[in-house]
């Protein structure tokens, strides 16, 4: 069975990119198999096949966990096999940045397993990213001479590292955008 790995973003535009954005939440609220309607949405032609998800979506399976649109930000959490759905979220650039040519898609990504976790931007100088390899606390790790697990000093560390967590992937996005704004310095 595949990890699963969750991909948090969020795409800034202006008004009109938004409007878009809720139409196709809508269309992905209604659609006919929620495991397919967010890909669906934002492709003309989409295959219920492997292959052509690997191809067009960068994992042989994808879908949409949360949905939505305020303001000038939608935020979308997407559930993948194995890999971060790269070729998807370069779609979804492409066509909102031909309604707003200045949107941005920045966002998070993490395994189930952690391995990898990173951040990304896709702006007009392509899809940026930066990951690590992070180690999940080991129970056995804990066990005392004993032999006994020392539970509160493995639930404070798992604490410490779920808390870590959420900084290393914020870190990993900053580090993204700068490396796009490097980019950009160069051409």
């Amino acid at each position: 069975m595949a990890n699963n790995m969750t991909t948090n973003f969020s795409i800034k535009g202006n008004e009109k990119l938004m409007n878009y954005l809720e139409g196709k939440k809508t269309e992905v609220d209604n659609g006919d198999d929620c495991y397919l309607s967010f890909v669906e949405a934002f492709y003309d032609e989409m295959k219920n096949d492997r292959v052509w998800f690997t191809d067009n979506v960068g994992a042989k399976w994808c879908y949409s966990e949360e949905f939505w649109v305020d303001g000038d930000e939608a935020e979308i959490t997407l559930i993948s096999a194995w890999y971060l759905p790269i070729e998807l979220i370069e779609k979804l650039y492409e066509v909102c940045s031909k309604i707003d040519p200045n949107c941005v898609i920045t966002g998070t990504y993490e395994d189930e397993s952690y391995s990898p976790v990173g951040g990304f931007v896709v702006d007009e100088n392509g899809f940026n990213s930066e990951e690590e390899e992070l180690e999940y606390p080991n129970i056995d790790d804990f066990i005392g001479e004993d032999g006994e697990v020392n539970y509160t000093l493995y639930e404070s560390t798992e604490e410490d590292f779920y808390n870590d967590l959420w900084e290393i992937k914020e870190r990993l996005k900053q580090e993204a955008i700068s490396n796009s704004k490097l980019i950009e310095t160069e051409n």
